[in-house]
């Protein structure tokens, strides 16, 4: 695993375009995947490129056809 498969919020927020809040609220929620680091409070969180990408993935909702 590489440095840039690991991703900080910070990271996560220009890749998606969304406030480093919000991410923090999706964690919260658990609607994001992640990892902890740590315990408690003070736990670091971090997320992995992998996961987001799958979950990214499974988001996709399909165009429709036009109508004939």
């Amino acid at each position: 695993m590489y440095e840039s498969d690991i991703l900080t919020y910070g990271d996560l927020s220009k890749i998606l375009n969304r406030s480093v809040t919000t991410l923090r609220h999706d964690v919260m929620t658990n609607r994001i995947p992640h990892l902890k680091l740590g315990e408690g409070k003070t736990a670091q969180v971090r997320f992995r490129r992998a996961d987001i990408d799958a979950w990214l993935a499974a988001k996709v909702v399909p165009a429709k056809g036009r109508a004939k």
